[in-house]
């Protein structure tokens, strides 16, 4: 039976492809995810391979030429190219994204500079502001009345090892 893994982004080290991008990479057996960082400017020339591709804009943006039809790509957003389809990106600002490739590309080294284990991450939402969509913005929603602060418990479980830790608390603010 298989078990899950658990990697860290901040565990792997980033591979310089270019003076204009680095990656991490993680692979599965049949899927690879990348996070990948272009500097303002940098070009990945047209290209074609057989694996689908997912791109999710993090931050920045990036001008995409796929099949011949160009897209702007910003944060929040998802392209999505076909396999085999020929396509390049061009980064209009310096630009986090994460691609996501199935089947594993073969022409991508092999990652996982983090074994799976049980993650080294600290959890970062502590002291993080977390956005709150107000209710008048959703799509046929009455407004409803929320409180300023309210309290979000959380429960880590780590699935390699089957072990839970400690809950811990944080405050979610709408201002």
């Amino acid at each position: 039976m298989s078990r899950a893994s658990v990697y860290c982004w901040d565990d792997i080290a980033p591979e310089k492809v270019t003076e204009m991008m680095s990656r991490k990479i993680v692979t599965g057996e049949r899927s690879l995810i990348a996070q990948v960082y272009l500097k303002k400017g940098a070009l990945v020339p047209m290209h074609a391979h057989p694996s689908e591709q997912l791109t999710y804009v993090l931050q920045g943006s990036l001008r995409m030429m796929v099949a011949g039809e160009e897209s702007i790509v910003r944060a929040g957003e998802i392209i999505h190219i076909p396999s085999d389809v020929s396509h390049q990106a061009e980064a209009l600002a310096d630009t986090l994204e994460l691609d996501l490739f199935s089947p594993v590309r073969d022409d991508w080294p092999a990652a996982n500079s983090s074994p799976g284990r049980r993650s080294n991450c600290s959890p970062q939402l502590v002291n993080s502001t977390v956005p709150v969509i107000p209710a008048s913005t959703r799509m046929g929603a009455e407004p409803i009345a929320q409180p300023a602060h309210f309290p979000l418990n959380v429960l880590v479980l780590d699935l390699a090892d089957e072990t839970t830790y400690p809950t811990f608390q944080i405050q979610i603010s709408n201002h």
